[in-house]
């Protein structure tokens, strides 16, 4: 009896381990690496061909090394979609198939047995952009955050955002940000620790170093863009700073809690689209009298959140004010307990594990900060919602520690041919329009999972007929409501022969584009894609659906 349960049992593993590939259930992928400039072979290039979908048992990353004449070869790789990337210094990062940096490349389907040579990769020269940072005396200043930053889309807007590692300046206030793909960029820099008193005044004014944008402006909208050519250095891009008045902020918690724990406060900035900053997020100390301070703020909208743990409860709270010509110091911040909301995962037409369900609640701003505590060990402390947890086997869960903000909900864990049909917390359509935590928990969270998502597939084809590769298609919903959430725009991208194909697609009317080119996120940008309207095709995805479709694609402008 014991010998057949072991028999059994090394069965099962046996079954239960990856089968190990051989030239006859595999593929294999080869090509080379040049610069696009010259044509030239670019050797230790690192490559990577990465599966396209992610969590594919048996799917797994490759990697490898060009040589010197700049070839490389990938042998034994599983059937599936993958992505070809390469990297190396001196270059933007590359993808195989690609029209430029930073565009999306074609995927690779490989099949068993598959051989695909002569695959080439072109890299483009990095960009350098430099300078020095110096106060109006010709001084330099050191340890200033220099940031290159760019406009991309986020959620349908173009949002100033970071474009490069950054850094700060030396002791002679020189910078230098590297590894810049072609493109426009704003440069930022901003000062911290500089602020002086002001003795000319009685007011707790300051004088403060300004965050400023090339080459000295207090906004984004009055700065100087500069373009970057490939294997561009852009030298001499220098700042001189002068002392502003700045000013200070007093508050007070309304009723602090009371007992062991410790308070902080995270100051943000309210303007939009201008990305982060050292000027939008600063951590401040919380007293034990409830009282907090905080100096240099500039003219504008900032808001102040609060967060306490303390015997297993969590308190948080919220205030806004702005800034003018003057200090705010009498700001009182409204504190109360974080509160729990209860959450059902429901599901129609089918059967699914529900414990792989997970639901997260996030907040565009959120943010954790990690300190020690008074008795020497680390203390946490989050602002804004953030949290992701999985339902249990009958599908529900308790979402704890919310806080009285606009998360944004999503729902992951669905197996292949479901979608999420809808979403309410009281009277809120939170799937549609998003959900409002500011007079706290609107009733439980009902999230209802349907079977019956559907695929559209298809060819792409360039203007003079033939099967395009690279090509990015758009399903992007006819519901005005909808079209103001990202979540409900399904994309893909053609592959070597042109097809495309976009599972769980949920049922309704849409409109299909097909973009030779087109900046990742701009299809939630109304106004973008109005000028486009008339070139979609419309559609009707019934549920379960399997559309076929051909595009004629939208030439690259």
């Amino acid at each position: 009896m014991r010998l057949t349960l072991c028999f059994i049992l090394a069965t099962v593993l046996a079954t239960a381990q990856p089968q190990p590939m051989t030239p006859e259930t595999s593929a294999i992928v080869s090509g080379k690496v040049i610069a696009t400039a010259t044509g030239n072979p670019l050797r230790n290039a690192n490559i990577t061909l990465a599966p396209l979908i992610q969590g594919v048992t048996g799917a797994r990353s490759f990697t490898t090394t060009t040589s010197d004449d700049g070839s490389f070869t990938i042998q034994l790789i599983p059937p599936g979609t993958y992505r070809l990337t390469a990297a190396r210094g001196g270059f933007v990062n590359a993808e195989y198939g690609s029209r430029g940096p930073g565009r999306t490349g074609t995927p690779l389907i490989l099949k068993a047995t598959d051989t695909q040579s002569n695959l080439t990769i072109k890299m483009v020269q990095h960009s350098v952009i430099a300078g020095r940072v110096i106060n109006d005396q010709g001084d330099p200043i050191d340890r200033v955050q220099v940031t290159v930053m760019r406009y991309r889309y986020q959620n349908g807007e173009r949002t100033l955002t970071n474009a490069g590692s950054g850094g700060n300046t030396d002791d002679l206030g020189n910078y230098r940000i590297f590894g810049l793909e072609p493109g426009r960029y704003y440069v930022r820099v901003a000062p911290q620790g500089f602020a002086i008193a002001a003795t000319q005044t009685q007011s707790q004014s300051q004088l403060t170093y300004q965050q400023t944008y090339y080459p000295s402006a207090l906004e984004p909208d009055s700065a100087t863009v500069l373009e970057t050519t490939p294997g561009a250095q852009l030298l001499g891009i220098d700042f001189t700073l002068s002392k502003s008045r700045s000013y200070s902020l007093k508050a007070k918690v309304q009723t602090p809690p009371t007992g062991t724990g410790r308070m902080m406060a995270m100051l943000q900035s309210a303007k939009s689209n201008v990305g982060p900053g050292p000027f939008s997020n600063r951590f401040i100390t919380v007293d034990a009298e409830g009282k907090m301070e905080a100096t240099g703020l500039m003219p504008g909208p900032y808001y102040v959140t609060l967060a306490y743990s303390d015997q297993n409860k969590t308190y948080t709270g919220r205030a806004d004010f702005t800034i003018t010509n003057e200090d705010v110091k009498d700001l009182v911040i409204p504190v109360g307990l974080a509160f729990d909301m209860p959450v059902e995962v429901r599901v129609q037409g089918g059967t699914i594990p529900l414990t792989a369900v997970r639901v997260r609640l996030s907040s565009p701003n959120s943010s954790r900060l990690m300190t020690s505590s008074s008795g020497g060990g680390p203390a946490s402390f989050s602002f804004g919602t953030n949290v992701d947890e999985a339902a249990d086997e009958a599908g529900k869960l308790t979402i704890r520690g919310l806080q009285p903000d606009t998360p944004t909900l999503t729902v992951t864990g669905l197996p292949d041919g479901y979608y999420v049909k809808s979403a309410t917390a009281g009277d809120q359509d939170v799937w549609v329009n998003g959900m409002d935590l500011s007079k706290g928990a609107p009733g439980t969270l009902t999230i209802t999972i349907s079977n019956g998502a559907a695929n559209v597939e298809g060819t792409v084809m360039d203007t003079d007929g033939k099967p395009l590769s690279t090509a990015t298609v758009i399903l992007a919903p006819k519901a005005e409501v909808r079209q103001k959430a990202q979540r409900f725009y399904k994309t893909g991208n053609s592959t070597q022969q042109g097809r495309f194909s976009i599972r769980n697609v949920e049922p309704g009317d849409y409109k299909v584009y097909a973009f030779e080119e087109i900046e990742s996120g701009a299809w939630a940008d109304l106004g973008y894609m109005k000028a486009h309207e008339s070139k979609g095709v419309e559609i009707k995805v019934t549920a379960g659906g399997n559309q076929q479709m051909s595009l004629k694609a939208i030439p690259a402008q």
